[in-house]
């Protein structure tokens, strides 16, 4: 989910998205990287930031 993230970030502004998701810059690039371990948190404001909704529903 993380690397999909970073790939729809880095298709986008990515200064623009750090400034909607509170981050820095250079901390998106890191939190988006392959070293890169993000909370639940960041990986939210992220996915808020570029428009997507992260949902859980039960399995049927």
């Amino acid at each position: 989910m993380v690397h999909a993230l970073g790939v729809i970030a880095r298709a986008k502004n990515m200064s623009q998205l750090a400034r909607e998701a509170g981050i820095s810059r250079e901390g998106l690039y890191k939190v988006l990287s392959e070293e890169g371990n993000p909370t639940f948190a960041t990986v939210a404001k992220i996915a808020k930031a570029l428009g997507l909704q992260i949902k859980f529903q039960t399995a049927a």
